[in-house]
């Protein structure tokens, strides 16, 4: 079954979109109860490569906008705004010369070093450069891998086909946009749109080992209050008898 598509989500924020997060959800509790089951007793245990990459996507979706990128960044100016402030968080900067004397050409909505003279957008020399797909749209496929990463189905990541009928674009593109989102999105990428959505801070307990099995649970328990209409416990019992 494939995804609904990015219009469709927007049109009903409280139906599929929900729906879809939930299950996501579902397969993610799966996986933190299985972890659970083989915890030692202090859980502090060293966690290998691919419970240490969930550390890393489940960190990022809880830093997801609670209500969805959708509502945090309604409209396209909303986006090409926070990019802005992430990109340069002291000022629009020349990319060229480093100066700070920028004029806005507010016609074309790009910017213009009055030193260099060398024009430039928010957009320039990122995954986005050249684009015709709106900062919207990065922002939404970016969400849905990020949750895609961090909630994993049994195919575990998102497949071509889904991100390009999610995203309404034939499936070369979606294919190259899930790869240049991944090289954004990853631990060792440039981040620019994974700082631009993940803009909520996770406050982690004092007393937490980073890297740890208590840091798996502790992110896994996360889930319950960020979704006050799931059914937490009924779930984990389900779960458990899965195992």
């Amino acid at each position: 079954m494939g995804a609904p598509r990015f219009e469709e989500a927007c049109d009903d924020p409280g139906g599929s979109t929900r729906s879809l997060r939930q299950t996501s959800i579902c397969w993610s509790v799966t996986k933190v109860l299985r972890q659970m089951t083989r915890m030692p007793e202090n859980h502090r245990d060293p966690l290998n490569d691919i419970d240490r990459e969930s550390i890393y996507w489940l960190t990022l979706a809880l830093r997801l906008p609670r209500d969805g990128v959708r509502s945090a960044f309604p409209t396209e100016a909303a986006c090409l705004r926070r990019l802005q402030e992430v990109r340069w968080p002291d000022g629009v900067t020349c990319e060229k010369c480093g100066s700070k004397d920028i004029g806005l050409l507010s016609t074309r909505s790009v910017f213009q070093c009055r030193t260099c003279r060398v024009q430039s957008s928010v957009t320039s020399g990122t995954i986005m450069h050249r684009s015709h797909l709106p900062a919207l749209m990065w922002f939404a496929g970016a969400e849905r891998l990020i949750q895609a990463r961090a909630f994993p189905s049994r195919d575990r990541d998102i497949i071509n086909r889904d991100m390009a009928d999610y995203l309404g674009v034939q499936y070369e593109a979606g294919w190259r946009i899930k790869k240049k989102l991944l090289a954004d999105l990853s631990p060792a990428g440039s981040g620019l749109i994974r700082d631009a959505i993940c803009k909520n801070t996770l406050q982690l307990p004092g007393d937490l080992e980073i890297g740890t099995t208590a840091h798996l649970r502790w992110l896994g328990e996360q889930l319950r209050p960020s979704e006050p209409d799931f059914d937490f416990e009924s779930m984990q019992e389900l779960f458990r008898k899965m195992l």
